[in-house]
């Protein structure tokens, strides 16, 4: 096996389960502070169904590609890549944020009847290939989007998994253990910085200049930019509206619980003591 360092490292996640994070995270670890998204996002550009690896970092250097789409046989992004870190967060999060996502984005998701099919739309999509939801829709559902990475096979280097939560809870623990798994050859410090660099805390700040100042990149848009002026809408730690989770508790939780419970066990999580805390936490700050 060989013993170089990967130069070409794929992340692969569901929509809304922490990539662009990651994306400061690494290049924080690599490059330092991030002055804008645009540099950022330069390191660290996203995959659609292109055919071969973005040629994108100087001679020697490592390249990050995100993707959100699930793995097929042809996936020459898959492939091609020397390495492949597979993100993921528990479905709860990432449907609550995908919402949250869809209204910044000036999506009408606003009444009781809309909220609620946005929800049932979520779990009745999760074992779903993409193009049996919509043609534009890369990622699929959930269950089935974690599912074709878990069980890839004939891949070119080796994969890590790595939890969301566990990147909030203990960034450079779990970034040690990344830098581990895929001998990626990042020193103490480097990781250390990374986690300072690529912190949440920056990211936010980044998003409020950029938004305000209309700077191309990750964040700005007008859509985006008079959603921020309107009613604070955050790409970065938006807030969550405790009607929605009622309207999930009270419609969605059993059917919810029934289609995610065992994939989400399998991957470490207590799902229905998630949703619990959520509720909770939100029910406390309205």
């Amino acid at each position: 096996m060989s013993t170089a360092k990967p130069q070409k490292v794929l992340t692969a996640s569901y929509p809304k389960s922490g990539a662009t994070w990651f994306r400061f995270l690494a290049y924080g670890i690599e490059k330092g502070w991030a002055l804008d998204s645009r540099s950022v996002k330069k390191h660290n550009p996203e995959t659609g169904k292109d055919t071969h690896w973005p040629q994108l970092a100087g001679e020697g250097e490592r390249s990050f590609v995100k993707t959100h789409m699930p793995f097929w046989d042809s996936n020459f992004a898959a492939q091609e890549a020397d390495a492949i870190i597979l993100l993921v967060r528990n479905p709860f999060d990432c449907m609550m944020s995908r919402l949250s996502h869809n209204r910044l984005h000036g999506v009408d998701i606003s009444e009781d009847p809309k909220i609620r099919r946005f929800f049932a739309s979520f779990v009745e999509s999760a074992h779903m290939k993409q193009h049996e939801i919509r043609p534009d829709r890369l990622d699929g559902g959930w269950t089935n989007h974690y599912e074709s990475w878990r069980d890839a096979e004939n891949l070119s280097g080796p994969v890590s998994l790595i939890r969301f939560e566990d990147l909030v809870k203990d960034s450079v623990g779990t970034l040690e253990r990344l830098n581990a798994d895929l001998g990626l050859g990042w020193q103490p410090l480097e990781i250390q910085r990374g986690a300072l660099f690529g912190s949440k805390q920056w990211m936010s700040a980044i998003e409020s200049h950029e938004v305000a100042s209309q700077i191309p990149g990750m964040f700005y848009s007008p859509i985006r930019a008079e959603a921020f002026e309107a009613h604070g809408g955050r790409f970065v730690g938006g807030k969550r509206n405790v009607s929605d989770y009622e309207i999930f508790m009270k419609h969605v939780l059993k059917d919810f619980l029934k289609t995610f419970e065992e994939p989400c066990r399998r991957l470490g999580y207590d799902l229905e003591a998630i949703i619990q805390r959520k509720f909770e936490a939100v029910q406390k700050s309205q």
